[in-house]
């Protein structure tokens, strides 16, 4: 049986990053955006990149703005949410989430850039440690 939590940060992260613009809270846009980037590029669990967004929301009062691709993919949260067993679900949220990163290439430089501004190593490493590392760690430590 597969556990879908571990998917909840990303499949949040996700649906706020196909939905941009005037009407969300400032902060939303670059939360999902350095969620997928710290899940898809550097291997995150959702708890870490949870308590990233919570030591940003702590340390930080000004986000940065990303302009949004023109498309973001035809797949969506209603796809995923039509899913018939947690297998699919699982694979819909990690295709999903790739899709959704990959529309905003053109925005990917910048997103590294903020998050090595904001998240600096020292803060990185505690925050892994705090919520037992990433996947990739983990497995290096069994």
């Amino acid at each position: 049986m597969i556990a879908l939590g571990r998917l909840h940060q990303l499949t949040v992260d996700t649906y706020a990053a196909q939905h941009p613009g005037s009407q969300v809270p400032a902060i939303s846009t670059p939360f999902a955006l350095i969620g997928l980037l710290l899940t898809l590029e550097e291997g995150w669990s959702g708890l870490a990149v949870r308590a990233a967004h919570g030591w940003l929301a702590a340390h930080h009062a000004v986000w940065p703005r990303f302009t949004p691709p023109l498309a973001f993919g035809a797949l969506t949260a209603a796809r995923v949410a039509d899913a018939r067993t947690p297998e699919v679900h699982a694979r819909l949220v990690e295709a999903w989430s790739a899709a959704t990163w990959a529309a905003w290439a053109q925005q990917h430089t910048a997103v590294r850039d903020w998050a090595r501004e904001v998240l600096a190593p020292d803060t990185r490493g505690r925050l892994l440690a705090d919520t037992g590392g990433s996947p990739q760690e983990r497995r290096q430590r069994t």
